[in-house]
């Protein structure tokens, strides 16, 4: 695994540490991954495209005193979508001294289940999601390391 530096994203407003060796996902395998209209803003991939970060800063309106609200609304969708979902845990925290909803959990896939780790949080009163996700059977030697770039995590507004 490579080192971790520290990335500047949209626009300089956010912060966060991220291997090394992670790259913006080409064209072509975003319009594989995320065929949707509803595509992330940022995707960074590991040079084998099977370890992802995406950052998307949604049009949805939230501010920081509504995130509590917002985690069984997202956990509500997820379970919709996935109705064999394995929680790890949904839970508001403090990270470097603002609020975010973090997601974790199991979700099933085609071929096999995916780790997540979900945090999200407010940006110019919009919603700001990030996003890493990995195989399950990457798990182990990535979380550690999602956890890592999580609480790397910040924000200027």
């Amino acid at each position: 695994m490579s080192p971790l530096v520290l990335k500047s994203l949209i626009g300089g407003k956010v912060e966060m540490l991220m291997p090394e060796d992670f790259e913006l996902m080409s064209e072509t395998m975003l319009n594989q991954k995320y065929p949707s209209s509803n595509r992330p803003t940022i995707v960074y991939t590991n040079p084998e495209g099977s370890v992802n970060m995406v950052v998307n800063h949604t049009w949805n309106k939230i501010s920081l005193n509504q995130l509590p609200e917002a985690i069984p609304t997202f956990s509500n969708q997820f379970e919709k979508l996935y109705p064999n979902i394995k929680w790890y845990r949904k839970e508001l925290v403090k990270l470097n001294e603002r609020d975010f909803v973090v997601l974790e959990f199991i979700s099933p896939a085609l071929d096999t289940d995916i780790y997540n780790l979900m945090f999200v949080t407010e940006l110019e009163g919009r919603l700001l999601m990030f996003s890493f996700n990995c195989t399950k059977d990457q798990e182990i030697a990535w979380k550690m390391t999602a956890n890592k770039m999580m609480r790397s995590v910040r924000i200027e507004d």
